[in-house]
């Protein structure tokens, strides 16, 4: 399987990237656009400059392998099935993004409608990266995002800003990942793929779904953000039921200092500090219980390199809401390898107390190496060391090893 995955990552290399006679490379010696899509890129200016509509394409795979897994097949309410110790997985994400400017461009009153859609898969091996957690017996994903559905629209949201950047208004189906206790280093398709570094598993973060949220800053560096969502948000759903009918909903208060971020240029100082606090009402379809918590969360870009640390703590009855009653996270992203300015190394470390009090505590660590081929092509090689992993006491130690490609354009 991992030569199969190799061989296609050689041959996506191979049609994306170009010789060094050819590539356009920017005056930081980043990699520049491959030379062939460079019709393909002029009409996309063209399309934002006439009618202010940008569009994107990416696709991203993701192959792990488990040194060890489950001894004996579990029967997990969690699975839903029972799980059998496999120790390979493999999956992928299609997207289409972008966004329409829709009035007031370039003004202090601008509005702009978001969109997204996305199709998620496995290929090759009987379960997708999100689930090989439950053949290894961790208690979070090794491979947060990689899952199955079909292809959906998963976002559509209005973003209204009054007065520049002072009052910031988003409405319509989010992705909540991507609006509470934000960090840059929070892409599974770019740099962490554990949950401790990319997921928040400390935090009863809803799926897709209808929502909105407000951003007030009274000064540039500081900001209050306020907002609800669907607790029962799904991609394949457009949540108008739920969200109106069932009414379970999330709901957060986030309050953060961030010098930097508005002018933040790439390479330039940037650091963000904030408090979110969260509640989640009882879910009585899905069985899960009401709780509430906290995650308090550091990060400061320092020229190449990105330091963090995130702790959070969830509240509730046994077995959730969240995954984790306490969470601790710590690491950096180091960025110019080897002179390359595009190039990122990141380093983590977690630790976390199980909701389910009959489980043990679990803590990890990951290391990734991300290669910036071309401005369109990344290659990375990840490892995690799952350690005590909380459903699988046999084990004391689980390497899973990772390899990642993601094509953008």
């Amino acid at each position: 399987m991992l030569r199969r995955l190799i061989a296609v990552t050689l041959c996506i290399a191979t049609i994306v990237s170009v010789p060094p006679a050819t590539a356009d490379v920017t005056q930081s010696g980043a990699p520049g656009h491959n030379a062939s899509l460079a019709n393909w890129y002029a009409a996309k200016a063209q399309l934002t400059e006439r009618h202010g509509l940008t569009l994107g394409f990416a696709y991203t795979a993701l192959y792990q392998r488990a040194s060890d897994s489950a001894l004996q097949p579990l029967e997990s309410r969690a699975a839903g099935r029972p799980v059998f110790g496999r120790k390979e997985a493999a999956g992928g994400d299609f997207e289409i993004l972008g966004h329409l400017d829709l009035w007031d461009r370039e003004g202090r009153h601008d509005a702009t409608l978001m969109f997204k859609a996305e199709a998620r898969h496995r290929f090759g091996t009987a379960v997708a990266p999100q689930n090989l957690s439950r053949e290894i017996g961790s208690v979070w994903p090794t491979g947060t995002g990689y899952r199955e559905f079909d292809p959906s629209v998963v976002e559509l949201w209005l973003k209204q800003r009054l007065g520049g950047e002072s009052i910031e208004a988003h409405v319509g189906k989010i992705f909540p990942l991507t609006q509470y206790d934000f960090s840059p280093l929070d892409n599974f398709r770019t740099d962490f793929v554990d949950a401790p570094e990319s997921f928040h598993p400390s935090i009863a973060l809803p799926n897709y779904g209808l929502g909105a949220n407000v951003t007030m800053r009274p000064r540039r560096d500081l900001y209050l953000r306020a907002g609800i969502a669907d607790a029962n948000g799904a991609p394949e759903r457009s949540g108008i039921e739920t969200f109106f009918e069932t009414r379970e909903y999330f709901s957060v208060l986030e309050a953060g200092f961030d010098p930097g971020a508005l002018d933040r240029a790439a390479g330039g100082p940037y650091a963000d500090y904030h408090l979110t606090l969260w509640h989640a009402d009882q879910r009585e379809r899905a069985g899960r219980p009401e709780g509430w918590g906290m995650i308090a969360s550091a990060l400061r870009r320092i020229g190449r390199f990105t330091p963090f640390v995130r702790y959070g703590y969830s509240e509730g009855k046994r077995g959730g809401p969240a995954l984790l009653e306490h969470m601790a996270a710590g690491g950096a992203a180091i960025d110019g390898i080897l002179g390359r300015p595009a190039d990122r190394i990141g380093v983590g470390l977690a630790w976390g107390r199980p909701a389910n009090g009959l489980l043990d505590d679990q803590g990890s660590g990951e290391v990734f190496y991300r290669v910036q081929v071309t401005r369109e092509l990344a290659l990375t090689y990840s490892a995690q060391l799952i350690v005590n992993p909380a459903r699988n006491p046999d084990q004391d130690v689980i390497l899973v090893s990772g390899v990642r490609g993601r094509v953008k354009f």
